[in-house]
């Protein structure tokens, strides 16, 4: 979806997710991709898609490396696992770049909006797959509306 420059000796940053770091990278030049490479590990799930698939336990144990990291459930489409494998990521494109460093996440705070929307949509979206399991109507408003 996105690239950054990549040319031959020119340093770059491939950043991951909140959890796992980033790389400092060194372009090599391969005109095949147009001196490029990859901007980051990307989304391997949307925003809401996360907030509906992805527990805040797992968010919580996805982010116990992280020595002081924001764990907040409004912050849970932002989790490791709603990123690609960014190892995966670096391996793939070892013909664009060369290594120099890897940045481990020590510390991780992050802005927020009271309740993000996708937050809302995925408690929603759980009440209501909850009611008709239990074979309510769920037709009516929720608490979540307030």
């Amino acid at each position: 979806k996105g690239a950054t420059s990549a040319k031959k000796g020119q340093l770059g940053i491939i950043p991951g997710s909140m959890g796992v770091g980033s790389y400092i990278v060194r372009g090599r030049g391969n005109d095949e991709s147009w001196e490029s490479c990859s901007h980051g590990a990307g989304r391997k799930m949307s925003r809401t898609a996360a907030f509906r698939e992805i527990s805040q336990a797992e968010f919580e144990e996805s982010m116990k490396e992280v020595p002081h990291a924001d764990t907040l459930e409004g912050l849970r489409d932002e989790a490791p696992g709603a990123y690609k494998d960014l190892d995966i990521v670096m391996h793939n494109q070892q013909d664009l770049v060369e290594v120099v460093h890897r940045l481990r996440p020590i510390i991780n705070v992050k802005g927020m909006e009271k309740r993000p929307r996708q937050l809302i949509a995925a408690q929603r979206q759980r009440s209501s797959s909850a009611s008709l399991s239990a074979g309510k109507s769920g037709g009516g408003r929720d608490s979540l509306d307030s």
